[in-house]
């Protein structure tokens, strides 16, 4: 494999929206810009769980809690403790990922719709 080759690999990459691959080559996961922009639209609704992100997303409860903790870890999100039926209650901390995500999500779906025409 030469250097292109190494660079465009995402674009080749089956079954990924665009938003998908762009969150691959900017945040290293795939998932994790839709997320991050997922939090950011219950961010205001104040606090929830990893199983409300997972039902929300689609996600298995795995890829949340990775990601959870990754947030939290990077002080994106606080752990308040435990609510209904025993599951991790968090809120979501003022930060720029959140209208990033939210942003970015928008503008590439929006580019991708318009490219697909």
């Amino acid at each position: 494999m030469n250097a292109d080759d190494d660079e465009n690999w995402i674009e080749r990459e089956e079954g990924f929206s665009a938003v998908q691959r762009a969150s691959k080559q900017l945040l290293g996961r795939r998932y994790r810009l839709e997320l991050a922009a997922h939090i950011a639209t219950r961010r205001l609704a104040g606090v929830f769980t990893a199983s409300g992100l997972a039902s929300g997303t689609g996600l298995s409860a795995q890829q949340i809690h990775e990601e959870v903790d990754l947030l939290q870890k990077c002080g994106c999100l606080e752990r308040l403790g435990r609510g209904p039926r025993n599951r991790v209650v968090y809120r979501a901390l003022d930060n720029e990922l959140w209208d990033y995500a939210q942003a970015a999500v928008a503008r590439i779906s929006r580019e991708s719709e318009s490219a697909a025409r």
